[in-house]
């Protein structure tokens, strides 16, 4: 899983990819000439400014400026990792993705078929429980749900189900449909008979939770007891080759939007606290899946926020919970990780039901800092002069908590502070703090195999679409730089052109000069990116949105009549750049007093005459770029 997606296979499923049937899930599409349009799922708008080209697989807002191709839509709508977005993508438009270089085609296929048998058991599986749940036969679980305040329209949401207390529903159902039972038990949701003669369901008079991935994939469940005699409250899905709990956030494929609105996530213990939350509105709201949190799921709360509210159960265990979840957030570099403390014996589902939805925003508005809570609590007994034991540990403590602090400035700023509540060298301090590279705790689970890679071409912004540092808008493009970027988009034999004659030159755009002077050199000089997948690659958010914007309005341009287009839209940046040069030496004459200097000025000003001529006369000889400078 860890291995990089080959940059051929990339653009294979983008090739192969619609960008109008993937927005389409999201977004309602309008057909309005060559582009169609709707509202941007990505601010809130009244009248359509989003815009899809299906020629060229781009969207662009108008309106917010986001903007990109198929992957990068499914990296910013759904928060994904660029590798996430080509799989998901792949699996879509049926492209086999190797899971290492040079794997045997028909290995890769068997992993293919056994991925798509696995997610058919566990989709058909929420198909099964769920509908069990809405059949009217069984009362328990719905009369449970209906006790702790969930309502139809939230368990339809997160596709609550039951598992009956028959012992081998599901194996059988599934069966009845043509499945393997060994497939159910791969999937995790059956198992042997003592006897070793057939399959019995793993999960039995149980509300069974879904587990789903961001792209609303079933990978698992976890089912809660309706027997209040049962010693285990909740029993979940083993970990198989396609689900690892701790890469995984329970309800976030439902959260994100809402996180990424509000700008915090609220990160809760249990399953039944999300729904809780999110059945009285409360839909920022996501949880571990039973473990300790950890750091790709830190890296995964990252994507789509810096603010983190933790709410977990008043008890001691809670608090400890809380404490373990400090160090992974602040090695995952979240700069926001507030604590809403809850009285001892209350968890997020007792305030939701009780105080409902104002009294949860009431305590995540009341909400302090965590790590200045757990700094005071070591610091409180040493200060103001106790004796060197108590002074040592607290040092200790203040030590665990800020090596994994990520921002410098900030890790400086709390060791000054501390220093100067213990009386010690804050210099002195800091070296102790960094003495070894900060981590996240021992306890805390590392991170799995597979990582965040970047893009085939070496884009480290592996989730730029998702998260990007804002930029100032750059002035729009004149309507014939605008047409020179789309010819050289569509036609890369003009990149040629451009090159040759140093055509970048006459550019005024300063952004755009520099962008076409870069790309065209790398295309002729190393085989670099064509200008369409160089647009797409831009490190620049603020230039890649603008020229995207350009390529999305697509000018409607003949393609039997580029080549004049491209000439004629030349002919008039010259045109342009030769009438400004003539304004810029004669202002320059007015002043200039050295006799050599004003002989110079005015040979420059009659070479530009004479191209002015050229430019505007009957015979056309191609003026370069190179004559001009």
């Amino acid at each position: 899983m860890g291995s990089r997606i080959p940059e051929n296979i990339v653009e294979d499923v983008i090739a192969r990819a619609s960008i109008v049937d993937v927005v389409g899930e999201h977004v309602r599409l309008k057909r309005r000439g060559a582009r169609l349009l709707g509202l941007c799922p990505f601010h809130n708008e009244k009248s359509p400014s989003f815009s899809v080209n299906a020629e060229r697989n781009l969207y662009h807002c108008f309106g917010c400026g986001a903007s990109g191709n198929v992957v990068g839509f499914l990296m910013r709508h759904d928060g994904l990792s660029f590798p996430e977005a080509v799989r998901r993508l792949a699996d879509k438009v049926g492209v086999t993705i190797p899971e290492t270089a040079g794997e045997d085609p028909r290995v890769a296929a068997g992993r293919k078929a056994a991925r798509e048998q696995y997610f058919e058991v566990t989709e058909r599986a929420r198909e099964y429980y769920r509908g069990l749940m809405t059949s009217g036969r069984h009362a328990p679980p719905r009369d449970y749900l209906a006790k702790r305040g969930i309502d139809d329209a939230t368990a339809e949401a997160f596709g609550l189900g039951y598992a009956s207390t028959e012992w081998a529903g599901l194996v059988e159902a599934l069966g009845r449909a043509g499945i393997d039972s060994a497939a159910i038990e791969a999937a995790g949701l059956a198992l042997r008979r003592r006897t070793g003669d057939g399959f019995v369901d793993r999960f039995r008079d149980r509300v069974m939770f879904p587990i789903a991935s961001l792209s609303r994939q079933t990978l698992a469940f976890s089912g809660r007891t309706l027997d209040p005699e049962e010693r285990a409250k909740y029993v979940n899905s083993p970990e198989t080759p396609f689900y690892t709990k701790g890469r995984e956030l329970f309800g976030l494929h439902l959260a994100h939007r809402a996180v990424r609105e509000t700008g915090e996530l609220i990160l809760v213990e249990g399953n039944f606290d999300v729904v809780s939350l999110y059945a009285r509105g409360v839909c920022n709201v996501s949880a571990p899946l039973g473990t300790a949190l950890t750091e790709h799921q830190a890296r995964l709360i990252k994507r789509y926020t810096d603010r983190v509210v933790l709410m977990f159960d008043g008890d001691r265990a809670g608090r400890a919970a809380a404490r373990r979840a400090l160090d992974v957030l602040l090695a995952a570099d979240i700069s926001e990780i507030v604590w809403a403390r809850l009285p001892d014996g209350r968890d997020p589902d007792d305030l939701a039901r009780t105080e409902g939805a104002d009294g949860v925003r009431r305590c995540v508005a009341e909400a302090r800092p965590m790590l200045d809570i757990c700094l005071d609590e070591v610091i409180r007994p040493a200060a103001g002069g106790a004796d060197i034991g108590v002074k040592r540990a607290a040092l200790d403590g203040v030590t665990e908590l800020l090596r994994p602090v990520q921002n410098a400035l900030i890790q400086e700023q709390y060791v000054t502070s501390a220093a100067q509540r213990l009386q010690v060298d804050a210099a002195a301090l800091l070296r102790q703090v960094r003495s070894r590279p900060a981590g996240v705790r021992r306890d805390a689970e590392p991170p799995p195999p597979e990582s965040d890679e970047p893009p085939p071409w070496g884009d480290d912004e592996v989730e730029r679409a998702s998260e990007e540092e804002p930029e100032a808008p750059l002035d729009p493009l004149d309507a014939h730089e605008a047409t020179l970027v789309e010819l050289l988009a569509d036609d890369d034999a003009l990149v040629d052109e451009v090159y040759r004659e140093r055509l970048h030159f006459v550019i005024r755009h300063p952004a755009l000069r520099e962008f076409v002077e870069r790309v065209v050199s790398s295309r002729v000089e190393d085989g670099g990116p064509s200008l369409r997948a160089a647009v797409e690659r831009e490190s620049s958010a603020a230039l890649r949105s603008l020229l995207t914007a350009v390529l999305v309005e697509d000018r409607g341009i003949d393609p039997h009549a580029r080549h004049a287009a491209f000439e004629e839209t030349v002919r008039s940046l010259k045109l342009r750049w030769a009438r400004a040069e003539k304004l810029r030496l004669a202002a320059a004459l007015q002043v200039e007093r050295d006799f050599d200097a004003t002989l110079a000025r005015m040979e420059e000003a009659r070479r530009i005459d004479a191209l002015l001529a050229e430019l505007q006369g009957v015979t056309r000889r191609p003026v370069s770029g190179q004559e001009m400078s």
